[in-house]
C-alpha cells in the first residue's frame, strides 16, 4: 500500500504520460507566475491545434483532473481558474466540432458496424461523449468568441470560479436575447 502522498504524486505524474507529444508540460503548475502563463499559452495552443473530439476530450479531462487536484491541494483561485479555462476552451472547441459533424441517424445500419469503414458517422457513444456533454458543449460553442472571452476575463477579475454550468447559463441567456 502506498501512502496518500505517494499516490497523489503518482496520480499527477500519470496525467502527463498519456499524450506527451501534444500535452507536454502544459499544466505543471510549479514555478513562478510567468512560467504558469507560458504553460497556459501552450495549453491554449494544444486546444487550438487539436484535430479531433477525442484529442479535445483528453485535454478537457486532463484540465479537469488538474483543476480538481488544485482544489484539493488548496491552491489559489488563479490556478484553479487557469485549469478551468483550458477545460472550457476544450469543451467549446469540441462542441463546435460536434455541431459541424454529420449526424448519425441511428437505427439499424445497412452495413455491419464491425467493419472498419462502414461509411457511417460515429455515434456519441463511439466518441465517448454523453448526450448531456454534447448538449452542454454545443451550447458553449454557440456563444460568440468575444462574449466567451469577456465572460472568462470578468469571472477571473471578480475572483470567482469558472464553471461549465456558468458558461451554459451564459449560452442560454444569449440564446434568449436573440
Amino acid at each position: 500500500r502506498f501512502s496518500p502522498e505517494r499516490r497523489q504524486s503518482q496520480g499527477s505524474r500519470a496525467l502527463f504520460h498519456r499524450r506527451p507529444a501534444l500535452w507536454g508540460e502544459a499544466f505543471l503548475f510549479l514555478g513562478d507566475r510567468m512560467n504558469e502563463l507560458v504553460k497556459l499559452s501552450a495549453a491554449r495552443r494544444a486546444v487550438a491545434e487539436a484535430k479531433s473530439v477525442d484529442e479535445l476530450k483528453n485535454i478537457r479531462n486532463q484540465a479537469e483532473a488538474i483543476r480538481y487536484a488544485a482544489i484539493q491541494a488548496g491552491m489559489g483561485l488563479d490556478i484553479i481558474n487557469d485549469a478551468a479555462e483550458i477545460k472550457l476552451r476544450a469543451e467549446r472547441r469540441a462542441g463546435g466540432m460536434l455541431a459541424e459533424m454529420e449526424k448519425n441517424n441511428g437505427g439499424r445500419p445497412n452495413n455491419n458496424r464491425l467493419q472498419p469503414d462502414s461509411g457511417l458517422p460515429p455515434t456519441l457513444t463511439e466518441l465517448g461523449v454523453s448526450d448531456a456533454q454534447s448538449s452542454r458543449w454545443q451550447a458553449i460553442a454557440a456563444v460568440s468568441q468575444a462574449v466567451f472571452d469577456d465572460q472568462i476575463e470578468n469571472i477571473k477579475a471578480a475572483s470567482e470560479r469558472l464553471t461549465t454550468a456558468g458558461m451554459v447559463k451564459l449560452a442560454q441567456a444569449e440564446k434568449r436575447t436573440e
